[in-house]
């Protein structure tokens, strides 16, 4: 049987359990030293701040016994570069003043604290030692070291104020714009837009209507003379051009002569025509000019605007094309004007057509007509040995301005003055009126540079002579042969000895049908053919009839 344990209730208490283990001295004891620790730490960290202070003040007063005047100097030069730091002597002096008196009203709070300190001693166990003269030395360079430290840090730290001031600034002021242009977004957008489009408009007119400077030289002489008319395109454009221009003759083409024939018939016979400067170099003058005109004088006189003469020298023809090259030498007085090509591919229906030239002679030099452009790549047939038959195609330009005898060989100009064509030739029926053709100033210029450099233009030749069928007479025609389907060809009436056709075997009155897969029925379609697709040094096949049958041949062409 157990024992049951004997338990005091709580509520029969007559103290409580912690009574037990309560030590009246020892709680004395903690307290006091809980007392001891709290002034301790409030003397320590009073003296901390007393020597805190005493530090400053000794750094205070090694700075201004070590400023010398030469760095007082530099302290002078350093305040102008830095504004707005002011170290001047007076205020070391008076911040060296207010330290003395600062120090001498702590060092009695100080003294007695300290003895008051040294009272207390044996209670709180506190002591201090005295830092002899050499510590205090060291502490006092140390100090000075600092305060240099400390002063250089000073001006880094006010300069990067000063740069962070302006940067701030900057910003501000970008801010600023940013929240402006935010505002008025909408009227500086329609401002925007009004200055591009004037811009657009502007930009237009100037390539619509470029300034020309054959206004400035007409503007000239109207003020000269008193007196102001308006100004036209075709004013501009003739003052600009009208010295490129010059008149071609020979010496017997004295037209004026009343003793001689008509005007037309003369101007015919002895090539006087027109002719335009389009490059001046190495002391030459270079002039282009019709075929036609130049004929076969090597030293034609050219007439000059301001009517001198000078002794030309041909530098090379082209039948078919029409065009010549013609140069004069350059007087050191001399002015020539070369006149600047347009794109010919260019052109547009309608627009305007300027013709300057020596109509009927060089009496009538610089005559102007004017109209517009009535046709592009015209096709215009023509008979270079006047035997009712046409020999060869010009590509052409078509213009109603009116082209008289004369005119040949000198330039058709547009608005701006131009040259987008060479005149050449004019269709002189009757009842046909403004029909005048010139030569596109695009195939003018390849013709021109062919002629410059080999002073003519090369073309396959096959080495015969040849003539169309249906102009022969009955006696001929009842010699050659032509099967049911032919009615048309070219008869070879003559074979160059030794040449390429002769080696390829080609015979007398063969008559030629066709090169290659062409069908050849008269000159000009034979010529078209054999200049325009074929080259030289290329191998052809002719389709031939001779006998009545149908052969070919091969040659080369040369």
């Amino acid at each position: 049987m157990s024992r049951k344990k004997h338990v005091i209730p709580r509520n029969e208490y007559k103290r409580q359990r912690r009574e037990f283990f309560h030590n009246e001295e020892r709680e004395k004891r903690i307290e006091q030293k809980r007392q001891e620790d709290e002034i301790k730490k409030a003397n320590e960290l009073e003296l901390q701040k007393k020597n805190e202070l005493r530090v400053r003040e000794n750094m205070q007063k090694a700075r201004i016994e070590k400023l010398t005047k030469e760095e007082i100097k530099k302290q002078e030069e350093e305040s102008k570069s830095h504004p707005t730091i002011d170290l001047d002597d007076d205020r070391l002096t008076d911040s060296h003043k207010d330290s003395i008196e600062h120090e001498n009203n702590i060092q009695p709070d100080l003294d007695k604290n300290i003895s008051n300190d040294d009272s207390d001693g044996d209670s709180q166990n506190i002591e201090y030692k005295k830092v002899d003269n050499q510590s205090q030395d060291e502490v006092d360079k140390q100090l000075v070291k600092d305060n240099d430290f400390e002063t250089n840090k000073q001006l880094g730290a006010i300069h990067d104020e000063k740069v962070e001031v302006k940067s701030q600034n900057k910003n501000n002021f970008i801010n600023t714009i940013l929240s402006k242009v935010e505002k008025h977004w909408p009227i500086i957008a329609i401002i925007l837009a009004i200055i591009l489009i004037f811009i657009l408009v502007w930009s237009i007119f100037q390539n619509v209507n470029p300034p020309n400077e054959g206004r400035k030289t007409i503007e000239e002489k109207q003020s000269q003379k008193g007196f102001q008319k308006p100004i036209t395109n075709v004013m501009e454009a003739v003052e600009k051009s009208k010295s490129s221009v010059v008149g071609v003759s020979h010496e017997d083409s004295d037209i004026s002569s009343k003793r001689e024939a008509s005007q037309k018939k003369k101007e015919e016979n002895s090539g006087v025509g027109s002719g335009v400067i389009y490059k001046v170099e190495d002391d030459k003058a270079y002039i282009v000019t019709n075929a036609h005109v130049v004929s076969n004088d090597k030293k034609p006189i050219i007439t000059t605007a301001n009517d001198k003469k000078y002794d030309g020298k041909v530098v090379g023809t082209d039948q078919w094309s029409d065009i010549a090259v013609v140069t004069v030498p350059i007087e050191k007085d001399a002015k020539f004007n070369p006149i600047k090509f347009e794109d010919s591919d260019n052109l547009i229906l309608g627009e305007t057509a300027i013709v300057i030239g020596s109509p009927l002679g060089p009496e009538f030099q610089n005559s102007i007509s004017t109209g517009v452009v009535s046709g592009l790549n015209r096709k215009v047939p023509v008979d270079f040995n006047g035997d009712d038959e046409y020999d060869w195609e010009i590509k052409a330009i078509q213009t109603d301005a009116a082209v008289n005898p004369g005119n040949s060989g000198g330039p058709i100009l547009d608005s701006q003055g131009n040259l987008i064509g060479i005149v050449s030739l004019k269709i002189d029926m009757p009842n046909v009126e403004g029909m005048a053709f010139a030569i596109p100033s695009n195939e003018s210029a390849d013709y021109i540079n062919k002629l410059e450099k080999d002073g003519k233009i090369k073309r396959p030749e096959l080495g015969i002579m040849a003539q169309n069928y249906t102009k022969l007479g009955s006696n001929e025609k009842s010699q050659i042969s032509l099967p049911g389907k032919y009615k048309s060809g070219m008869v070879i009436a003559g074979v160059t000895k030794d040449g390429n056709a002769d080696k390829a075997g080609i015979e007398f009155n063969d008559v030629i049908v066709g090169i290659e897969d062409t069908k050849i029925e008269n000159n000009l379609e034979f010529r078209k053919e054999l200049y325009n697709n074929h080259k030289i040094g290329e191998k052809v096949n002719l389709k031939l009839i001779r006998n009545g049958k149908e052969i070919t041949k091969t040659l080369t062409l040369k």
